[in-house]
């Protein structure tokens, strides 16, 4: 438990604020966060809603995500966390089209889905945390741009 909390906080602290125009999070920070989700696997959901189950030791010892598909659903997690925290509605804005995108891949198993999900939500936590002065129009729009920017970008990549 000690372990876990100290890498979360090592993995808080790895977090570097991205420009808004271009979120990219440090690959070793995202690969953390993917350890610590898969430590709490049961704690996601399935896109039926569902609970995940347990990974046996087989799967575990598999990349449950492509990395690179990894760093998108927390990159992106972390552009709905700024219009989170902005005030705007990131479901709609960056959310939806993305679990859309997801769902037109083809060999993404429910599991996969839904841990991307997971991802996304670590990386919202994250870019939520934007002071309400900071929250200004051209802010906003640069985060609506953001949103527009990356989609398209998991359904064409590995």
């Amino acid at each position: 438990m000690l372990r876990r909390a100290a890498m979360t906080l090592a993995c808080l602290a790895a977090v570097a604020a991205a420009p808004v125009n271009r979120p990219h999070s440090d690959p070793v920070v995202v690969q953390r966060f993917v350890e610590l989700l898969r430590d709490n696997i049961t704690l996601g959901k399935l896109p039926d809603g569902s609970p995940m189950a347990l990974e046996t030791p087989a799967e575990r010892a598999q990349p449950i995500l492509p990395p690179v598909l990894a760093q998108q659903a927390f990159d992106r997690g972390l552009i709905s966390g700024g219009i989170e925290a902005c005030a705007g509605n990131w479901r709609v804005m960056n959310f939806d089209p993305f679990v859309a995108e997801l769902k037109s891949r083809r060999g993404l198993t429910p599991k996969q889905l839904g841990f991307a999900v997971m991802v996304h939500d670590a990386g919202r936590e994250q870019g939520n945390h934007i002071p309400d002065d900071q929250c200004t129009p051209e802010h906003q729009a640069a985060l609506t741009a953001a949103a527009v920017a990356v989609r398209g970008q998991s359904a064409t990549q590995p």
